[in-house]
C-alpha cells in the first residue's frame, strides 16, 4: 500500500482529463493508493488527468522536478516510469552494494526513505543507519554515509541539491533517553554533521540553499541553523493546535505551515511565516473541514501552493493570499504531493 489514507467522500470534485501531463507546467501529482497510481492534477485548469498506473506492491514514490520521470518503490527496486506514457522501464536494484549487510538482499525500503535529487540523476536511499546515494543511470551505489547514533526516520533534500536533512532520534547504547533530532548531510561530500535535537519534533523542511531547517513542535515552528546546530526564537501559532505540514518558497524568504485536525470549518488554514523576521502573516482560510492539511507544495514561481487534505488537492494563489475551489482526487488520497523537491 502507498503511505496515506483516503475516503471517497469529501469535497466537490473536478472533471478528469485524459490529455498527459505537460512537463515543466503546473501539473503535480497526488499519491493514490487504491489502485496504486499517480494522479495528474493541473492546478491552472483546475482539472485532473488519466491516472498512472503503478506496479503491484508499491509503498513510495517520487516525480523529478521536471515532471518527466517518475519512481516508484517496490521491495528493494525502485521502477522508473515515463510520465508523459505512463510506462514503466528498468528497475533499478537498491540493495546490491558492498554496503548491504549478509542477508538482506530481499528486505523492503520503508516508503519514506527514499528521495530523488533535483536534477533527477541520483537516488538517496536509507537502508539501516546509512544514507546511500545510486546512480539511477547507471544503478550504481555511491559511498554510504552510515549515522551510528541515529535512528533514521525521513530524508529530504534542499532544492538546491547540495544538502539532504535526516529526522529520526538518536540512539543510546541503554535504549533509554532518546530524543527526537535531525541531522544535515553534506550530499558533496558525502559528510554528516552532529544530531541537533528538537523536542517534540513534527514535520520538518529545509531552506532551498541547505542553510536552514524549520521543524514544527506542536503548534510552534521552529528555525534552526544548521551549521552552528543553533535552534532560533520560535514562531508559535496561535491559530493552530498543531502543524501538519511545511513547506518553503523557492526563494527562501517565506515558509507556509498547515493546520492539523481543524475542530470547526472556519479553522483550515495555512499561515504564511518571514523567514526573515520570524513573524506570522495573516492565516489563510483553506476549506479543508474535517481533515488535516499534510502536504504543502509550492510552484516553482512561488506564486501557487497546492495543498493536500485527505481527498483533496486545494490551490491557493500566494500573491492573493486565496484559497480556490478544491480539487478532488479520483478515487484515492491527496495525502501525498509530487514533486516533494
Amino acid at each position: 500500500m502507498l503511505p496515506g489514507c483516503g475516503s471517497r467522500g469529501g469535497p466537490q470534485r473536478a472533471g478528469a482529463s485524459g490529455r498527459p501531463p505537460s512537463p515543466g507546467s503546473s501539473v503535480i501529482y497526488a499519491v493514490n493508493h487504491n489502485p496504486p497510481s499517480l494522479i495528474p492534477v493541473d492546478l491552472a485548469h483546475h482539472v485532473t488527468g488519466r491516472p498512472v498506473p503503478l506496479p503491484a506492491g508499491s509503498t513510495g514514490a517520487a516525480v523529478t522536478a521536471d515532471r518527466r520521470t517518475g519512481y516508484v518503490l517496490v521491495g528493494a527496486w525502485l521502477v522508473r516510469i515515463d510520465m508523459t506514457r505512463g510506462a514503466p522501464d528498468q528497475p533499478v536494484a537498491l540493495l546490491a552494494g558492498p554496503w548491504v549487510r549478509s542477508g538482506s538482499a530481499h528486505a523492503r525500503i520503508p516508503a519514506d526513505s527514499f528521495r530523488i535529487a533535483p536534477d533527477g540523476r541520483t537516488a538517496y536511499v536509507l537502508h539501516d543507519n546509512a544514507l546511500i546515494p545510486v546512480d539511477l543511470r547507471t544503478g550504481a551505489a555511491g559511498r554510504a554515509v552510515t549515522l551510528p547514533n541515529l535512528s533514521i526516520g525521513s530524508v529530504i533534500i534542499a532544492a538546491g541539491g547540495r544538502t539532504a536533512l535526516l529526522t529520526g532520534s538518536t540512539i543510546t547504547v541503554s535504549g533509554l533517553g532518546e530524543q527526537p533530532a535531525i541531522v544535515p548531510v553534506d550530499l558533496a561530500a558525502g559528510i554528516a554533521g552532529q544530531p541537533i535535537v528538537v523536542p517534540g519534533l513534527g514535520r520538518a523542511a529545509i531552506a532551498p540553499d541547505g542553510r536552514m531547517a524549520y521543524a514544527a513542535s506542536g503548534n510552534a515552528l521552529l528555525p534552526i541553523d544548521l551549521t552552528t546546530g543553533r535552534i532560533g526564537r520560535q514562531v508559535r501559532l496561535a491559530v493552530m493546535l498543531g502543524i501538519g505540514a511545511i513547506a518553503v518558497t523557492p526563494d527562501g524568504r517565506t515558509a507556509y505551515t498547515g493546520n492539523l485536525k481543524p475542530v470547526q470549518p472556519s479553522s483550515g488554514v495555512i499561515v504564511p511565516i518571514d523567514l526573515a523576521t520570524l513573524t506570522s502573516g495573516p492565516p489563510i482560510r483553506v476549506p479543508s473541514y474535517p481533515y488535516s492539511i499534510s502536504s504543502i507544495l509550492i510552484t516553482p514561481d512561488g506564486h501557487t501552493a497546492a495543498v493536500g487534505a485527505y481527498a483533496a488537492v486545494i490551490p491557493i494563489d500566494l500573491r492573493a493570499s486565496k484559497a480556490g475551489e478544491p480539487i478532488q482526487v479520483p478515487d484515492g488520497s491527496a495525502v501525498v504531493l509530487l514533486p516533494s523537491t
